[in-house]
């Protein structure tokens, strides 16, 4: 897990204030979508965009190109661009974001949105700190599929899916997941694959460096 923390000079006597006067940092005339209040008179504050359209798939709110920031302060805190998807919970004084991704974990290993990507803010000692991780323990692949999706990989060639290329995309994803379920031999197979199928282009070629830096970001969090 990764740790990184940054101070901030809290005015306590002027949060009050703040709380009823909150509003956002890129547009004064324009209030939160919400606002968290933590102890000793701390109010975070979200703005950004309601995606309304994974509401029919996902339980919790989903917000994109939005951020969390300081009502007292108007300092951001955490922000995440158009493409990125996060719901936002609070557990006491910890402010939960998590980021979702497409997993190859629905029935026959269908792509599926769930959260896999982790932000907590909270405060210690006067100071906001953040705290990221890859939540690489959650819809694991049992041993099973695991040996079912290599054994895939290696009865397929170049050829085996020529005018369906996403088929090959499917099959990365699924190696990929293997890898994070704990298989290495797939993580092996998920670097060659590009060569092995000829290369990719266009938004095949996008979403398998992806899945590669993907790889790389949870060698970095999850240390």
């Amino acid at each position: 897990m990764k740790y990184l923390s940054f101070i901030l000079f809290f005015f306590w006597a002027t949060n009050i204030v703040a709380q009823t006067a909150c509003s956002c940092v890129d547009n004064k005339k324009r209030k939160p979508l919400k606002t968290y209040k933590l102890s000793k008179g701390v109010t975070i504050g979200l703005c950004g965009f309601l995606n309304k359209h994974y509401k029919k798939n996902i339980e919790e709110n989903i917000y994109t190109e939005a951020y969390l920031f300081n009502c007292s302060s108007n300092q951001k805190l955490y922000e995440w661009r158009a493409l990125q998807n996060c719901s936002i919970l609070q557990k006491e004084d910890t402010i939960l974001i998590n980021e979702y991704y497409l997993l190859p974990i629905g029935d026959s290993f269908k792509l599926e949105w769930k959260p896999f990507f982790a932000t907590q803010i909270f405060v210690d000692k006067n100071e906001f700190r953040e705290q990221q991780y890859f939540l690489t323990k959650a819809y694991n692949y049992t041993q099973k599929e695991v040996l079912t999706i290599l054994k895939r990989y290696e009865e397929t060639t170049h050829k085996t899916y020529e005018w369906n290329s996403s088929k090959y995309l499917d099959l990365c994803y699924q190696l990929f997941w293997s890898y994070v379920s704990g298989s290495g031999q797939a993580l092996l197979y998920l670097k060659e694959a590009k060569t092995k199928f000829g290369g990719f282009s266009g938004h095949i070629a996008e979403e398998y460096d992806n899945l590669i830096l993907t790889y790389r970001n949870i060698k970095y969090y999850n240390k």
